[in-house]
């Protein structure tokens, strides 16, 4: 999952057959995972589980600082991306939206 996930490899990397030869040869008893099972159900339970345990973080927080911004990515792309922060200083990931052409009004926000 962190490999996938955290480090940014794409997820059809699980589908090669050099990954399942190195896997095996790791541990031999292992059953190699496809990519369509990692993208269906591990990482979608992955993600709602962080966001779970996000808003248990932060539901009894007082004085939140909220931060978004907003970056063009591959192919000139647009990503927005929402922040808390608390007095602390601990930041959590709220939500990330792609862009449109839309005016990024406060309703749009």
């Amino acid at each position: 999952m962190l490999l996938i996930c955290k480090s940014g490899l794409i997820p059809h990397l699980l589908d090669k057959e050099d990954w399942a030869a190195f896997v095996t040869h790791l541990n031999p008893s292992y059953v190699v995972t496809g990519s369509k099972k990692f993208l269906s159900e591990y990482i979608p339970q992955e993600a709602a589980l962080v966001k779970q345990k996000t808003k248990a973080a932060l539901q009894d927080s007082r004085d939140l600082t909220y931060t978004s911004d907003g970056t063009s990515i591959r192919r000139g792309d647009q990503f927005y991306t929402a922040h808390a922060c608390t007095p602390s200083r601990d930041v959590y990931f709220l939500g990330g939206q792609f862009g449109t052409k839309d005016s990024h009004n406060a309703e749009w926000i």
